[in-house]
């Protein structure tokens, strides 16, 4: 027993040594490998933040110069040069929100996103063109360290076996044995004295007792079998799951509604980082600064779609439809998307509304947006949204509105007036706009009130007495003639009309009056009798010739006036047909006649013209003719009727008038001393020539002609010889200027100018001296003139072509001014200036 009890003891202890060792250095070797992974995953991380600052400083410039030069083709071969840096696995480029170019798949999870504005420098100002996404993958990184800490544990665990086995035989063999052997050894010399055997027996080291060392190795097994258990559960339940998913996905991808699956991590990350930052109204925010709401669209991912989806957008696949998402957006897609965000800052739990998208054929679509709120980063990586198809709805809706309010516009403003009357208690149901405005009460003096409060006296009698029994009987009352009040106290003759409203009985329920306002009519039906009497009276004492025709018997038939006024005799027998009188009609004339004729049967134009007829005697008669085609339903004209009036003596006059109007024309427009063109004349002319010129990109000259010292011409040999003078000059230069576009006038006193159209300003010059030259050669005496004993004349000339922006005036203005250069540089002179325009 002693031998054993020591052995159990040193064993015990031994056990327990290496059971503390074991311990400690698996505890050190698993915070070394947790500082060693730390150091990996932040050198990883490092690793991928310095490849977005690479991307920023080599190939954002390039970016920028492509993006301004639209060469879209060069982009997409520089983005996939970015794709192949060590972990990026997606880049993109936005313009206004919408993806320009995109290389690689962009994943939902498992992402380091780096968003970073595209600008490029404009006339010295800095300006942002775009936006580029660059997407890094965690998962190469994590699959590194992963492989890292399978190298480090597995080798750390062989490790931690072999010492554990060198100091299980180390201890027992070299120590635990030895030191029982010795402590037996020592007890038997107490007991049998110093003579008893040493005895190293392998049977006294061995013992059925459990040390520290088999408690360590059945709770690993223990925990073994338990972990075995758990990962068995795992699995299970890993199984459980998958089923869940597949059934989700079979109602997912089997659902009538168009459902997307999208990614709101990275949008509730910038929500809350605004939140910190203090931000307090993010709708102002957001309409303040647009682009950053651009920036955070950019931000979803759409991660999958549903076959409804695809079948509502026409599009041919999840990845094409996810790849081109943007081209379903709509214009106003940043306002949807604005108040999305609002629902999200506000944590409301639901968002729900009305969007216009467009399918990839693009045609125009209404949907119902509805998803849950995300209320953490976790459950915003997956939000269904889903939308549904509105659009036949909404086409439905409007189509009823329009209809209703068409129907309501009828009703409201239809030409008659609609009342709805209750025939029991003849109060007022309902009553349209129009009779509103026709009788000047508002709506509310007249609904609830009785109907007999707008008939007159004698029409409420006879309503009351004949209309509401007869209506009472057979449900309808047709045309009966009646009188109604305006609020002023005016009488209305009204066309009374009723149906009736029944219920299921047959009971009538309330009347449906239409009044038609006729008094128009009836004031015509007395103003055509008053007429008829009138005309009967007018044609016994009318000097016009009345005429009837029957167009569809061609038979016509004329007044003993008419007969009369053409020369014939009342007893005299004339052909009474169309055309007898066609023949009658001027040669000259009656082309114009038979057009208006036409035109008026065809197109009810008034016929009203003045023509010349021959008389009995063959000679012709001047005549005013007039009259009016009478119409059957369909428009077609079957009578006509008219009459003649001799208006010869007006026309003699009318052509006095005219040659006399032509005779003051002429005189209004020429100088009454000279017998050339005078002011009126010059500026009618100017403002022609002008505006021709202009049409024909053609060159005009004005010479303006003063005659030097003609107030001193005057005192010395008095007006009459200056008159004479004058018109000596006027005459002469009437005789130098040869076409008869060109144009003499008198401008005013001893002014004269000559307007010169289509004539440069060479041949104006010549002209001008050939003028000066001429008036010298009359040899008009005029002692008092410095420059020549005969009168002389100074000349400003000007040549423009005229365009939009040169005023008329201004071409007598500048010559005007060459006029006063003459007179200054000594007269007897032509001076020449370019035009300006004043």
């Amino acid at each position: 027993m002693g031998s054993t009890e020591t052995s159990e003891k040193f064993g015990s202890v031994s056990k327990r040594l290496i059971l503390y060792i074991v311990v400690s250095s698996s505890v050190i070797t698993l915070i070394l490998t947790f500082f060693q992974l730390n150091i990996e995953y932040q050198s990883d991380l490092s690793g991928i933040h310095n490849r977005f600052e690479q991307v920023q400083k080599i190939y954002l410039k390039s970016v920028s110069e492509v993006m301004w030069a639209s060469d879209f083709d060069k982009l997409k071969i520089i983005l996939e040069g970015l794709s192949n840096f060590a972990d990026i696995t997606y880049v993109e480029v936005r313009e206004d929100g919408k993806v320009v170019v995109a290389i690689g798949e962009s994943k939902a999870l498992d992402t380091i996103t780096q968003l970073i504005p595209i600008t490029h420098d404009y006339r010295g100002e800095t300006i942002q063109i775009g936006t580029l996404r660059v997407e890094a993958d965690l998962g190469a990184a994590y699959k590194r360290i992963l492989n890292k800490v399978i190298v480090i544990l597995g080798s750390n665990a062989i490790k931690t076996a072999i010492v554990v086995l060198l100091m299980i035989l180390i201890f027992r063999n070299l120590v635990t044995k030895p030191l029982a052997q010795i402590t037996d050894y020592i007890r038997s010399i107490k007991i049998e004295g110093p003579f008893a055997p040493l005895s190293l027996s392998r049977d006294k080291l061995s013992t059925d007792s459990r040390d520290e060392i088999d408690i360590v190795v059945d709770s690993i097994n223990e925990s073994s079998l338990q972990v075995v258990k758990f990962i068995e559960e795992i699995r299970e339940q890993g199984n459980v799951l998958k089923l869940s998913e597949r059934r989700f996905k079979q109602l997912f991808d089997n659902s009538e509604v168009s459902i997307w699956n999208e990614d709101f991590s990275e949008v509730l990350k910038t929500l809350d980082n605004l939140q910190d930052s203090g931000l307090e109204d993010l709708r102002l925010y957001l309409d303040d600064n647009e682009q950053v709401a651009w920036d955070m669209a950019a931000m979803i991912k759409v991660t999958g779609v549903n076959q409804a989806t695809l079948k509502l957008f026409g599009a041919n696949s999840e990845k094409d439809f996810i790849y081109q998402v943007d081209k379903t957006f709509s214009s106003d897609a940043i306002d949807l998307f604005k108040d999305q965000l609002c629902a999200i800052w506000d944590q409301q739990s639901i968002f729900r509304s009305e969007a216009r998208y467009k399918t990839f054929d693009g045609s125009d679509i209404t949907c119902l947006i509805s998803l849950p709120i995300p209320k953490s980063r976790d459950s915003a990586r997956n939000v269904p949204v889903s939308i549904i198809d509105i659009t036949e709805r909404k086409q439905l809706e409007l189509a009823m509105q329009q209809s209703q309010d068409k129907y309501l516009d009828l009703f409201e403003h239809a030409p008659d007036m609609y009342i709805n009357v209750n025939p029991k208690s003849t109060n007022v149901i309902q009553c349209n706009q129009t009779l509103i405005n026709i009788l000047g009460f508002r709506k509310e003096e007249i609904i609830g009130q009785t109907i007999f409060n707008l008939y007159t006296e004698e029409s409420a009698k006879y309503v009351k007495n004949n209309i509401i029994p007869m209506f009472m009987d057979k449900g309808i009352v047709s045309n009966e003639q009646l009188q109604i009040k305006k609020k002023n106290g005016d009488i209305i003759d009204v066309s009374l009309n009723m149906t009736a409203s029944r219920d299921e009985q047959g009971n009538i329920l309330n009347s449906r009056a239409i009044w038609r306002d006729i008094t128009s009519l009836i004031d015509t039906q007395k103003e055509l009798k008053d007429k008829s009497e009138k005309l009967e009276i007018a044609i016994a004492g009318t000097n016009d010739g009345l005429w009837l025709w029957d167009l569809e018997n061609n038979h016509e038939w004329h007044a003993p006036q008419w007969k009369i006024l053409l020369g014939y005799d009342d007893n005299d027998e004339i052909p009474e047909n169309y055309f007898s009188w066609e023949s009658r009609v001027h040669p000259d004339d009656k082309d114009k006649v038979l057009n208006i004729l036409k035109q008026h049967l065809e197109h009810n134009v008034a016929y009203d013209c003045e023509q010349r007829l021959r008389t009995k005697s063959n000679e012709y008669k001047w005549f005013r003719d007039r009259g009016t085609a009478i119409r059957d339903e369909s428009g077609k004209p079957i009578r006509m009727g008219g009459s003649i009036q001799d208006i010869s003596k007006l026309k003699k006059a009318e052509e006095r008038h005219d040659n006399l109007n032509k005779e003051l024309e002429i005189l209004s427009m020429q100088d009454g001393l000279t017998g050339i063109a005078n002011r009126r004349m010059f500026d009618q002319r100017l403002k022609h020539e002008w505006a021709r010129s202009l049409r024909k990109k053609q060159p005009l000259s004005l010479i303006l002609v003063d005659i030097d010292l003609f107030k001193t011409y005057n005192d010395i040999y008095g007006h009459v010889a200056g008159d004479e003078c004058l018109k000596n000059i006027a005459q002469t230069l009437s005789n130098v200027i040869k076409r008869p576009s060109d144009l003499v006038a008198r401008y005013g006193g001893e002014e004269f100018v000559l307007l010169l159209p289509e004539t440069d300003a060479i041949h104006a010059n010549y002209l001008a001296e050939e003028c000066s030259k001429k008036i010298l050669e009359q040899q008009i005496p005029h002692k008092k003139l410095n420059v020549n004993s005969y009168v002389t004349i100074s000349l400003g000339v000007c040549t423009t072509i005229p365009d939009s922006d040169k005023q008329a005036l201004s071409l007598v203005e500048s010559a005007d001014k060459a006029l006063y250069q003459a007179k200054n540089n000594g007269r007897n002179q032509v001076i020449s200036i370019e035009f300006s325009n004043h």
